[in-house]
C-alpha cells in the first residue's frame, strides 16, 4: 500500500491540484498548489486564480490525510488559502504552480540551513508569497520556451545525423 512509502513521511510535500471532474470536456482546466507540512500537520493552498480550486483541494487534503493518519481520518485538519502570486491571464495557473513550489523549496532550504551556531530545529518556516510576481512568471515562461527549443534543436539534430549500417 501507499502509505508505506516514503511520499507519506515526507516533512513538507507539494501537491499539484487539477479541477478535473467526471468526463465534461470542459474540466480539469485549472492548476493549483497544494502544499502539506508534516511537522505543524497543517494543509495550505496556493491559488492565482483566488478560490477557483478550494474544494478540489480539500477534497484531495481529506483524501491524503486519510491515508497519512487513518486512525484520525474524521479529524483532517482545515485547508488554508495563502496569498500568492495571481495569474493575469486564463493559460498562467501550471507555470504559478512551478513557481510557487521553486519560491516554497528555496525558502524551505534556507530554512533548514543552520544560521550561525543555530541548528535547523530551531528555523521558522516562511510560507508566505508576497507579492504578484509577475517578473517572475516571465522569467519562467521564458526559461521552460528556452528549454523547449533546446529540446527540439537537439531532436533535429539527431534525425539528422545518418544512421549506422
Amino acid at each position: 500500500m501507499l502509505a508505506g512509502s516514503p511520499l507519506f513521511h515526507a516533512d513538507v510535500l507539494f501537491i499539484p491540484i487539477n479541477d478535473f471532474q467526471g468526463n465534461s470536456a470542459l474540466s480539469g482546466t485549472h492548476w493549483s498548489l497544494l502544499v502539506f507540512n508534516r511537522h505543524d500537520e497543517t494543509f495550505f493552498t496556493y491559488d492565482s486564480l483566488g478560490r477557483t480550486n478550494q474544494q478540489a483541494a480539500r477534497d484531495v487534503a481529506k483524501l491524503f490525510w486519510g491515508m497519512v493518519e487513518p486512525q484520525r481520518a474524521n479529524l483532517c485538519p482545515a485547508v488554508q488559502r495563502q496569498r500568492g502570486p495571481r495569474q493575469s491571464n486564463m493559460s498562467d495557473c501550471g507555470i504559478n504552480v512551478l513557481y510557487v513550489s521553486r519560491v516554497l523549496t528555496e525558502r524551505l532550504l534556507q530554512a533548514v540551513r543552520p544560521q550561525d551556531d543555530q541548528g535547523a530545529e530551531t528555523a521558522e518556516m516562511d510560507w508566505y508569497v508576497p507579492s504578484p510576481l509577475d517578473a517572475g512568471l516571465a522569467g519562467v515562461r521564458r526559461v521552460i520556451r528556452e528549454e523547449l527549443q533546446s529540446m527540439a534543436a537537439m531532436r533535429a539534430a539527431a534525425e539528422s545525423v545518418p544512421a549506422a549500417k
